[in-house]
Parts: structure tokens; C-alpha cells; sequence
């Protein structure tokens, strides 16, 4: 799964999203398939706490 964001039409900057809809992922230049500290695998949507 991957989850960056282009910065601009066409362009090969990304960066990851970090909102509650598309989940909080981090390591752009990995493809941003890593959960932000605190949200659980798969989607990054569910705090950890919760569980």
C-alpha cells in the first residue's frame, strides 16, 4: 500500500498524508507505508490507544 502525495502535477516530490480519512503515515521516500507513532497498522486510522 501506498499513501504519498504528489506536491505538484506530475512531480516526484511526495510527502504523506497525515489526516484522519486517508491515515497518518510517515517516510516519504519509503513509499509511506509506515504509521505515524501511535496509529495502528493497516490503514493508520485507528489510534493505538483504542486498541
Amino acid at each position: 500500500m501506498l499513501n504519498p502525495i504528489t506536491l505538484s502535477t506530475g512531480g516526484d516530490v511526495c510527502e504523506c498524508y497525515n489526516d484522519d480519512a486517508n491515515g497518518h503515515w510517515i517516510n516519504p521516500d519509503d513509499g509511506c507505508v509506515v504509521c505515524l507513532q501511535g496509529w495502528n497498522m493497516p490503514h493508520c486510522t485507528e489510534c493505538a490507544a483504542r486498541k
